[in-house]
Protein backbone atom coordinates (compact mmCIF):
# COMPACT_ATOMS: atom_id res chain seq x y z
CA UNK A 1 0.00 0.00 0.00
CA UNK A 2 1.03 3.11 -0.86
CA UNK A 3 0.45 6.67 1.22
CA UNK A 4 -2.83 7.60 0.97
CA UNK A 5 -3.78 11.39 0.99
CA UNK A 6 -5.90 13.36 3.85
CA UNK A 7 -9.34 14.22 2.90
CA UNK A 8 -9.41 17.46 1.50
CA UNK A 9 -12.07 18.43 4.34
CA UNK A 10 -10.44 17.12 7.34
CA UNK A 11 -9.88 19.99 9.31
CA UNK A 12 -13.32 21.50 7.99
CA UNK A 13 -15.33 19.73 10.18
CA UNK A 14 -18.77 20.87 10.96
CA UNK A 15 -19.96 20.18 14.44
CA UNK A 16 -22.89 18.26 14.73
CA UNK A 17 -22.40 16.83 11.31
CA UNK A 18 -22.15 13.06 12.29
CA UNK A 19 -22.40 11.98 8.50
CA UNK A 20 -19.23 14.17 8.37
CA UNK A 21 -17.60 12.85 11.93
CA UNK A 22 -17.90 9.25 11.21
CA UNK A 23 -16.13 9.53 7.75
CA UNK A 24 -13.30 11.39 9.88
CA UNK A 25 -13.58 8.95 12.21
CA UNK A 26 -13.02 5.92 9.47
CA UNK A 27 -10.89 7.37 7.61
CA UNK A 28 -8.21 8.09 10.66
CA UNK A 29 -8.83 4.35 11.27
CA UNK A 30 -7.68 3.36 7.92
CA UNK A 31 -4.67 5.80 8.38
CA UNK A 32 -3.94 3.49 11.54
CA UNK A 33 -4.59 0.32 10.39
CA UNK A 34 -2.44 1.14 7.05
CA UNK A 35 0.33 2.22 9.17
CA UNK A 36 0.36 -0.38 11.79
CA UNK A 37 0.26 -2.66 8.04
CA UNK A 38 3.42 -1.12 7.31
CA UNK A 39 4.74 -1.60 10.20
CA UNK A 40 4.38 -5.62 9.90
CA UNK A 41 5.86 -5.87 6.47
CA UNK A 42 8.89 -3.33 7.89
CA UNK A 43 9.67 -5.69 10.77
CA UNK A 44 9.04 -9.29 8.62
CA UNK A 45 11.33 -7.68 5.75
CA UNK A 46 13.94 -6.78 8.94
CA UNK A 47 13.65 -10.35 10.38
CA UNK A 48 14.43 -11.53 6.77
CA UNK A 49 17.53 -9.93 6.69
CA UNK A 50 18.99 -10.74 9.99
CA UNK A 51 17.87 -14.67 9.16
CA UNK A 52 19.70 -14.67 5.88
CA UNK A 53 22.61 -12.85 7.36
CA UNK A 54 22.77 -15.34 10.21
CA UNK A 55 21.93 -18.55 8.20
CA UNK A 56 23.85 -17.32 5.08
CA UNK A 57 20.85 -17.73 2.64
CA UNK A 58 21.70 -17.47 -0.59
CA UNK A 59 19.74 -15.05 -2.79
CA UNK A 60 16.52 -16.97 -3.49
CA UNK A 61 15.57 -18.24 0.04
CA UNK A 62 16.25 -14.01 0.72
CA UNK A 63 13.39 -13.85 -1.86
CA UNK A 64 11.06 -16.10 -0.91
CA UNK A 65 11.16 -14.67 2.50
CA UNK A 66 10.66 -11.34 1.32
CA UNK A 67 8.16 -12.17 -0.75
CA UNK A 68 5.94 -14.78 2.69
CA UNK A 69 7.01 -10.51 4.44
CA UNK A 70 4.86 -9.23 1.57
CA UNK A 71 2.05 -11.83 1.94
CA UNK A 72 1.62 -11.24 5.45
CA UNK A 73 1.67 -7.35 5.24
CA UNK A 74 -1.57 -8.08 2.46
CA UNK A 75 -3.18 -10.30 4.64
CA UNK A 76 -2.93 -8.44 7.46
CA UNK A 77 -3.84 -4.82 6.09
CA UNK A 78 -6.82 -7.07 3.97
CA UNK A 79 -8.28 -7.83 7.91
CA UNK A 80 -7.91 -4.49 8.83
CA UNK A 81 -9.73 -2.66 5.77
CA UNK A 82 -12.63 -4.99 6.14
CA UNK A 83 -12.97 -4.41 9.75
CA UNK A 84 -12.90 -0.53 8.45
CA UNK A 85 -15.14 -1.18 5.68
CA UNK A 86 -17.96 -3.18 7.83
CA UNK A 87 -18.85 0.53 9.78
CA UNK A 88 -19.25 -1.33 13.40
CA UNK A 89 -20.97 1.94 14.67
CA UNK A 90 -23.18 2.65 11.57
CA UNK A 91 -24.03 -0.53 9.58
CA UNK A 92 -26.71 1.59 7.25
CA UNK A 93 -25.67 3.42 4.66
CA UNK A 94 -25.25 7.46 5.32
CA UNK A 95 -27.12 8.12 2.18
CA UNK A 96 -24.43 10.92 0.58
CA UNK A 97 -22.72 8.49 -1.04
CA UNK A 98 -23.80 9.99 -4.67
CA UNK A 99 -23.50 13.21 -3.61
CA UNK A 100 -20.01 13.09 -1.95
CA UNK A 101 -19.05 11.16 -5.32
CA UNK A 102 -20.47 13.67 -7.10
CA UNK A 103 -18.62 16.14 -5.22
CA UNK A 104 -15.42 14.80 -5.36
CA UNK A 105 -15.45 14.12 -9.23
CA UNK A 106 -15.92 17.80 -10.19
CA UNK A 107 -13.19 18.62 -8.66
CA UNK A 108 -10.88 16.53 -9.99
CA UNK A 109 -8.90 17.71 -13.25
CA UNK A 110 -7.70 14.55 -14.51
CA UNK A 111 -9.43 11.81 -16.06
CA UNK A 112 -11.79 10.08 -13.21
CA UNK A 113 -14.60 8.09 -13.29
CA UNK A 114 -17.94 8.05 -11.58
CA UNK A 115 -19.14 4.58 -11.11
CA UNK A 116 -22.91 3.14 -9.25
CA UNK A 117 -23.24 -0.09 -8.28
CA UNK A 118 -23.87 -1.98 -5.32
CA UNK A 119 -21.04 -3.54 -2.48
CA UNK A 120 -21.44 -5.31 0.49
CA UNK A 121 -22.18 -4.09 3.96
CA UNK A 122 -20.49 -6.53 6.80
CA UNK A 123 -21.54 -7.40 10.20
CA UNK A 124 -19.23 -9.51 12.31
CA UNK A 125 -17.80 -12.17 9.80
CA UNK A 126 -20.63 -12.36 6.99
CA UNK A 127 -21.48 -10.18 4.26
CA UNK A 128 -24.98 -8.93 4.77
CA UNK A 129 -26.61 -7.62 1.96
CA UNK A 130 -26.22 -5.66 -1.01
CA UNK A 131 -26.02 -1.85 -1.07
CA UNK A 132 -26.27 0.79 -3.77
CA UNK A 133 -23.67 2.75 -3.72
CA UNK A 134 -21.10 5.18 -5.93
CA UNK A 135 -17.44 5.61 -5.89
CA UNK A 136 -15.09 7.11 -8.18
CA UNK A 137 -12.19 5.26 -10.16
CA UNK A 138 -8.75 7.22 -11.13
CA UNK A 139 -6.71 6.09 -13.83
CA UNK A 140 -3.68 5.89 -11.72
CA UNK A 141 -5.43 2.25 -10.19
CA UNK A 142 -7.14 4.16 -6.92
CA UNK A 143 -10.73 3.94 -5.98
CA UNK A 144 -12.22 7.05 -3.77
CA UNK A 145 -14.23 6.07 -1.62
CA UNK A 146 -16.82 8.25 0.21
CA UNK A 147 -18.03 6.21 2.63
CA UNK A 148 -13.98 6.62 4.31
CA UNK A 149 -13.20 10.08 2.09
CA UNK A 150 -10.45 7.41 1.38
CA UNK A 151 -8.06 6.10 -1.07
CA UNK A 152 -7.78 2.09 -1.89
CA UNK A 153 -5.84 0.27 -4.83
CA UNK A 154 -8.75 -1.40 -6.87
CA UNK A 155 -7.37 -4.43 -5.41
CA UNK A 156 -8.32 -3.96 -1.73
CA UNK A 157 -11.66 -2.17 -2.74
CA UNK A 158 -12.31 -5.28 -3.93
CA UNK A 159 -13.23 -6.76 -0.39
CA UNK A 160 -16.61 -4.83 -0.42
CA UNK A 161 -17.24 -6.79 -3.45
CA UNK A 162 -18.35 -4.00 -5.73
CA UNK A 163 -20.51 -5.08 -8.49
CA UNK A 164 -20.19 -1.45 -11.37
CA UNK A 165 -23.52 -1.40 -12.76
CA UNK A 166 -22.56 2.02 -14.71
CA UNK A 167 -19.81 3.80 -15.58
CA UNK A 168 -20.04 7.87 -16.10
CA UNK A 169 -17.25 10.36 -17.83
CA UNK A 170 -17.20 13.63 -15.85
CA UNK A 171 -19.42 15.24 -19.07
CA UNK A 172 -21.70 12.57 -18.89
CA UNK A 173 -22.06 12.57 -15.07
CA UNK A 174 -22.71 16.72 -15.55
CA UNK A 175 -25.17 16.25 -17.72
CA UNK A 176 -27.12 13.71 -15.94
CA UNK A 177 -27.18 16.18 -13.42
CA UNK A 178 -27.94 18.82 -14.45
CA UNK A 179 -30.87 16.95 -16.38
CA UNK A 180 -32.58 15.11 -13.98
CA UNK A 181 -31.70 17.69 -10.69
CA UNK A 182 -30.54 15.05 -8.47
CA UNK A 183 -27.00 13.60 -8.16
CA UNK A 184 -28.37 10.01 -8.69
CA UNK A 185 -28.36 7.14 -8.91
CA UNK A 186 -30.47 7.28 -12.32
CA UNK A 187 -32.66 5.03 -14.34
CA UNK A 188 -32.07 3.54 -17.35
CA UNK A 189 -34.26 5.53 -19.23
CA UNK A 190 -33.15 8.58 -18.14
CA UNK A 191 -29.96 7.63 -19.14
CA UNK A 192 -31.04 6.50 -22.33
CA UNK A 193 -33.16 9.94 -22.70
CA UNK A 194 -30.25 12.10 -21.49
CA UNK A 195 -26.92 10.81 -22.72
CA UNK A 196 -28.51 8.17 -25.39
CA UNK A 197 -27.02 4.53 -23.74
Amino acid sequence: MTQSSVPHNLGMLVPGDMAEEERVRRWLAYEDARIKAVGVYEEAKSKARRDALEYEWDEMTYNMAIAEAQIVFHEEAEVKAREILKTPSNPEPTGTCYQDAWRYLIKREEEVFLVHGTVQLHEGTSYQRGVKHAWVELTTGWVWEPQTAGYFTLKDFEITCPVEEVRYTKEEASIMVARTGNTGPWSAEERAQYIGR
